[in-house]
């Protein structure tokens, strides 16, 4: 299971998540944010984010390194989900899906997708993620934004096209199931939303490993 290779695979993947969240320190809490979702967090993340960072990676990360799968998979997964994790975590801070990461990140995950057995599904999962985001980007301009759309690709390039729908799908499920909470607790009014990209990424991590 944890063979040479895997090890690699996981110290490789854990050394970009250390660079990651290097680059996320960068961005700081927004002050024009409809409602401060940072602040919603438990005391403990607020004060020591790193620690559920690592660990978070870790925990999706070692299981993805343990299945049976081909090791280009698991480095195209654990390479893309650590970019949407640091990504996810920005948006949390500061409502904003910075395009020098991850239009870069589109690009890379294309890239990675070749070397896989499945890129034509991985790239037109990708694709239709985008588009189903940028309509309702449209529809809906005060939920969702141009970060998402882009981040949509990346969110449907890991799971592919069988998967996209019922991915983009649980991210909205799951960002409604967390407002209705904050709402019911009343930390945050009706007219408040939070970012859909950190919905988005639990919602793929889930696809990615129970399906894998």
């Amino acid at each position: 299971m944890f063979n040479i290779f895997n090890v690699i695979i996981f110290s490789i993947g854990l050394i970009l998540c250390g660079f990651l969240y290097f680059i996320s320190t960068k961005y700081k809490i927004s002050e024009d944010s409809r409602i401060d979702a940072y602040a919603l967090m438990i005391p403990f993340i607020k004060s020591k984010p790193m620690i559920p960072y690592f660990l978070l990676h870790i925990a999706w990360s070692l299981f993805i390194v343990s299945r049976d799968i081909p090791y280009s998979y698991k480095i195209f997964y654990i390479i893309v989900l650590s970019i949407m994790q640091c990504l996810a975590y920005i948006d949390i801070k500061c409502f904003l899906i910075p395009n020098k990461i991850v239009l870069p990140s589109i690009v890379l995950s294309i890239i990675l997708s070749f070397f896989t057995s499945d890129f034509k599904n991985l790239i037109l999962g990708g694709i239709i993620a985008f588009a189903i985001i940028f309509v309702l980007a449209i529809i809906y301009p005060q939920g969702m934004g141009g970060g998402d759309v882009k981040y949509a690709f990346l969110a449907g390039i890991v799971v592919g096209k069988k998967l996209v729908v019922y991915s983009l799908l649980s991210g909205l499920i799951i960002g409604g199931l967390i407002s209705l909470f904050l709402m019911i607790f009343k930390l945050i009014g009706r007219k408040d939303y939070l970012p859909y990209g950190p919905n988005l990424f639990i919602a793929t991590v889930l696809f990615i490993l129970f399906n894998i």
